[in-house]
């Protein structure tokens, strides 16, 4: 509970230890899932109609109306029953997950990706990169260059999707990270206002 008070409410209101410790761990794994979800998305494109069940703009407002009552009703959660915290928790939890939500919604239309032939492409790419890995290795033996060039030319192909997944999570992680730093500057506003802290 602590953890969760920690994350989700943040280091104004909660008087947990949250703050004093790394946890770099847990906000990359949501933007991994973040990510995954996008590219699910992106690859079976029929389901994209998931994300109209709370349509644009209708997401950004409930978000924005959350990152603005959010701050208030920290100031009384720990004048709150165990079960209403549990409540506020989920509010907050639903929050950050429609901070994802409006963030996707937002990116899905830049980049369409033709599954039809997304295997062609995968294909064409792998031979792109081993035909040039083995160039690089065209001094060396037919059958040497041949293994190593496979070798590196997989390796390189598997250091470019990696790099495409880092990229990918990148942009969850720096909302993340934004949205946390805008309800830090809003709780502390609040809290100066009703001098709670």
């Amino acid at each position: 509970m602590d953890y969760l008070e920690g994350f989700l409410i943040g280091s104004v209101w909660t008087d947990t230890d949250y703050e004093t410790k790394r946890h770099t761990a847990i906000h990359i794994l949501l933007a991994f899932l973040v990510a995954a979800w996008y590219i699910f998305l992106q690859v079976f494109a029929t389901k994209q109609t998931i994300m109209a069940r709370i349509p644009w703009p209708y997401s950004l407002i409930i978000f924005i109306i959350l990152m603005l009552v959010t701050p208030i009703i920290a100031c009384f959660y720990y004048r709150l029953p165990l079960y209403a915290r549990v409540l506020v928790l989920t509010v907050y939890a639903i929050k950050y997950l429609l901070g994802a939500w409006v963030l996707i919604q937002l990116t899905l239309p830049i980049i369409t990706i033709d599954t039809a032939s997304l295997q062609d492409i995968l294909f064409e790419e792998i031979n792109h990169n081993i035909e040039v890995a083995i160039g690089w290795f065209s001094f060396m033996d037919y059958l040497f260059s041949m293994i190593l060039g496979i070798i590196v030319g997989g390796l390189w192909l598997v250091l470019k999707l990696l790099f495409f997944l880092l990229v990918i999570m990148a942009v969850p992680l720096m909302v993340l990270l934004l949205i946390k730093l805008v309800q830090y500057g809003l709780d502390r506003a609040v809290a100066r206002v009703f001098s709670v802290r």
